[in-house]
């Protein structure tokens, strides 16, 4: 389960499943369900958290490259931008740290790193996104994950 403030995964067993108030055996991915998980603590988790087997190896990150579309904003958009970015299950403010060519203005597609504000999120490449600040809007998709390292802060 993870990734914590840190950016590490912590090992949880899964006590019971319920689907629709129900216990049951097996959950799919992209089903809704509840779990009992065994010696966590509370306090640690939050929303974005994702439960993964450990045969993934899965890999946090605090920065991400994304091939962006900018669907409306009133000038353009450059380097210290700082916007709400939607990743799947992940909803954090996020800076843009750079753009290809240096700027974006509406209707063009660039590529921009962008480096989350709190802490490190589980991205995976090809992942769509959704950007907002006020009326500025923007899609696009995960092209590259940078991994965590704790040194980068």
């Amino acid at each position: 389960m993870g990734p914590n403030e840190a950016g590490s995964f912590l090992p949880v067993s899964v006590n019971t499943v319920h689907r629709n108030r129900a216990p049951c055996r097996v959950v799919k991915a992209g089903q809704t369900a509840t779990l009992a998980l065994g010696d966590v603590d509370r306090t640690v988790l939050r929303k974005g958290m994702v439960l993964l087997s450990p045969e993934l190896q899965p890999v946090s990150c605090l920065e991400f490259e994304a091939e962006v579309l900018l669907l409306f904003h009133t000038t353009y958009i450059c380097k210290g931008f700082q916007t709400t970015v939607h990743v799947g299950n992940v909803c954090q403010t996020a800076i843009i740290d750079e753009v290809e060519d240096g700027y974006i203005i509406i209707n063009q597609k660039r590529h921009i790193r962008f480096r989350f504000v709190k802490h490190p999120e589980y991205l995976r490449e090809g992942t769509r996104l959704l950007f907002r600040e006020g009326r500025t809007k923007g899609i696009g998709t995960v092209t590259k994950v940078f991994p965590y390292t704790p040194v980068d802060r």
